[in-house]
C-alpha cells in the first residue's frame, strides 16, 4: 500500500469531496453510474459536473504540482478525458449516421414507396452500407437503453407502464428510435440483395 503523507491525504480528501458531489448530482438527475449506460445528454451533464469539480479544485488549490498530488488526482483527470472522448464518439457516430442516411428522410414511407433514403442507400457501396448499418445498430442500442431506463423509472414512480401520452420530452427519442429501426431494416434488405 502507498504510505500516507499529509500531501497525499490532502488530495485524497479533495478527490472524495468531488466524488461525493458528482454522486449527488447523478442521484438528483437520475444518471446511471456507468458511462456506457449514459445517453449523450447524460454524458454532457456528467462532463459538466466533473469539470465544475476540477475547476473549483484548481481555483482553490491550483493544479497538483507534486508527484503525490498528481498521482491522487490522475484518476479524475483521466475520467474527465474519457467522458469527452465518449461524447465525441457518440456525436461522430450520430453525424456519420445522419450524413450517410439522411435520417430525416428515413421512415416507413421511404421503405414502402422507395423514397430518397432508399436512393441514397442504393447508391452506397457495399462497404459503406455495412459501415452505416454498424453505426445505425449502435445508435439503436443506445436509444433503446435510454428509453428502457425512462420506462423502468416511470413504472417505478407511477406504478404503471408508459402510455403514448406520458412520453413528454422523450417523444423525440421514440421517433428517432423508430426511424433508426426503419433504416436498419432497409439497409439489411439492401445488403441481402447485393450479397
Amino acid at each position: 500500500a502507498t504510505p500516507s503523507t499529509p500531501e497525499r491525504d490532502f488530495w485524497i480528501r479533495i478527490m472524495r469531496q468531488i466524488d461525493d458531489d458528482v454522486d449527488l448530482d447523478r442521484a438528483r438527475s437520475g444518471r446511471p453510474c456507468e458511462m456506457e449506460s449514459m445517453s449523450l445528454e447524460e454524458l454532457k451533464a456528467e462532463k459538466l459536473c466533473v469539470q465544475r469539480g476540477l475547476l473549483s479544485m484548481e481555483r482553490r488549490h491550483g493544479r497538483p504540482s507534486t508527484s503525490e498530488g498528481k498521482d491522487v488526482t490522475r484518476r479524475l483527470y483521466n475520467g474527465y478525458r474519457e467522458i469527452k472522448t465518449r461524447i465525441q464518439e457518440v456525436e461522430e457516430g450520430r453525424s456519420r449516421l445522419d450524413s450517410g442516411l439522411h435520417m430525416k428522410e428515413v421512415g416507413p414511407e421511404s421503405l414502402s414507396c422507395g423514397g430518397s433514403a432508399e436512393g441514397t442507400s442504393k447508391s452506397a457501396s457495399l462497404g459503406e452500407l455495412e459501415v452505416q448499418l454498424g453505426n445505425a445498430t449502435r445508435l439503436k442500442k443506445e436509444l433503446r437503453r435510454v428509453l428502457k431506463m425512462f420506462e423502468v423509472e416511470f413504472e417505478r414512480k407511477m406504478g404503471r407502464k408508459v402510455g403514448k401520452g406520458d412520453r413528454g420530452e422523450m417523444e423525440e427519442k421514440y421517433d428517432e428510435y423508430k426511424k433508426v429501426k426503419s433504416s436498419i431494416k432497409l439497409m439489411t434488405r439492401l445488403l441481402g440483395e447485393r450479397k
